[in-house]
C-alpha cells in the first residue's frame, strides 16, 4: 500500500525531496516521479480541452500499481505535487488509503507564483513570459482566451487559485487525521535541509533516521527552454498520446527525465520592482491572513506567516 503522499506544492522543494527520499534504503518512489493518478477533475478538464485524452497517462489502478511493482521495501510514497491544486485528489487518496500520510509544502506566494510562471513558460504551457501581465489575464483565460496549446489544463494558468492555500489544506484536513498530515515551509526547509529531511523521515516512519543523503541531490532550478522548435513538437498533445501508447509508463517517465533536462538551461528568473512585488503581495494577503489562522487552528504549525513572508504594513 502506498503509505505517504507529497502533495505539493509544485516548485516548493518537492523536487528536492522527491530526489531525496529516493536514496533511502526504506523507501521506493516511481522512477515515473509525478503519477498525478488521483487528481481525476484535471484529467476530466485536460480531456475537454483537447478533446480526447492527450496528457495524464496514468488513469487506472492498474497502471498506478504496475508503477510500483518492482518495490522491495516497506514504505512507499507518491511524488505529485499537483495533488494540493486538484479539488479531487483529497478524496481520491482517501478513498484509497484513508491512514495514509500527507505532505505538503507551502512557499510565499509571490515567489512561488514567479517560479511557477516561470516554470510554464518553460513548459511552454504560458505563452505570456512577463509574469505581471500573465496574473493580469486570469479574467480573460477563464473565458478561453490567451491560453497555451500546450498547457495541461487551462486551469494550471488560473494563478489566484495555486494560492488559496486555506482551501486546499482544508481539503486534506476535513478527511485526514490530523497528525497523518504534514505541513513544511519552503523558505525552512532550504535554510535547515538536514533537520527538516529527518523529521520527515521520523513522520513518514523509517527506522534509518540519520541517513545521508547526497549532497548534489537535484533541486529542480529556474531555467529556460532551448531548441524551442524541438521541444514543441515533443510538447504537441498528439505526440505525447502516441508515446504514451507505445511506451510502457516506466520508460514514458524516464524519456520525459532526459526530454526535460535536454531542453533546458539554468538561467535567473527576471526581476521584480519593489512596487511590483509590493503590490502582488497585496493582492494575496487575504491568502496569507486565512492560511496561517487555518494552520494554527488546526494545529499544523505556529508559522506567523504574515510576518514571516514580509505581509505586514503593505
Amino acid at each position: 500500500m502506498i503509505g505517504f503522499f507529497i502533495v505539493g506544492h509544485p516548485k516548493c522543494g518537492t523536487t528536492f525531496l522527491y530526489n531525496v527520499l529516493s536514496h533511502h534504503p526504506e523507501i521506493f518512489l516511481p522512477d515515473f516521479k509525478e503519477p498525478k493518478y488521483f487528481c481525476t477533475d484535471l484529467h476530466l478538464e485536460s480531456d475537454l480541452y483537447y478533446g480526447r485524452k492527450a496528457l495524464y497517462p496514468i488513469r487506472t489502478e492498474k497502471e498506478y500499481l504496475a508503477l510500483y511493482i518492482k518495490a522491495n521495501v516497506p514504505i512507499l510514497g507518491d511524488a505529485s505535487p499537483i495533488y494540493l491544486f486538484s479539488h479531487n485528489a483529497a478524496k481520491n487518496i482517501h478513498a484509497f488509503n484513508p491512514d495514509a500520510k500527507i505532505i505538503i509544502v507551502l512557499r510565499e506566494p509571490v515567489s512561488f507564483l514567479r517560479s511557477f510562471h516561470f516554470e510554464q513558460v518553460f513548459q511552454l504551457a504560458e505563452n505570456e513570459t512577463d509574469f505581471i501581465k500573465a496574473l493580469s489575464l486570469e479574467d480573460e483565460r477563464r473565458k478561453g482566451n490567451h491560453i497555451s496549446e500546450f498547457v495541461q489544463t487551462p486551469r494550471y494558468l488560473f494563478y489566484s487559485e495555486w494560492v488559496d492555500y486555506r482551501s486546499q489544506i482544508q481539503r486534506y484536513t476535513d478527511l485526514f487525521d490530523i497528525n497523518n498530515i504534514k505541513l513544511y515551509i519552503f523558505e525552512d526547509i532550504i535554510s535547515n535541509e538536514k533537520e527538516h529531511i529527518q523529521d520527515l523521515l521520523s513522520f513518514i516512519g523509517v527506522n534509518d533516521l540519520n541517513f545521508l543523503f547526497p549532497e548534489n541531490v537535484f533541486k529542480n532550478p529556474s531555467k529556460e527552454l532551448r531548441f524551442h522548435i524541438i521541444r514543441k513538437i515533443t510538447k504537441m498533445p498528439v505526440v505525447r498520446m502516441l508515446a504514451t501508447r507505445i511506451l510502457p509508463n516506466a520508460t514514458f517517465g524516464f524519456l520525459e527525465k532526459f526530454l526535460y533536462s535536454f531542453f533546458s538551461q539554468r538561467t535567473a528568473k527576471p526581476d521584480l520592482s519593489s512596487d511590483e512585488i509590493r503590490e502582488t503581495k497585496k493582492r494575496y494577503l487575504s491568502n496569507v491572513v486565512e492560511a496561517d489562522i487555518f494552520i494554527k487552528d488546526n494545529g499544523l504549525g505556529s508559522y506567523d506567516l504574515v510576518n514571516k513572508w514580509g505581509y505586514t504594513d503593505l
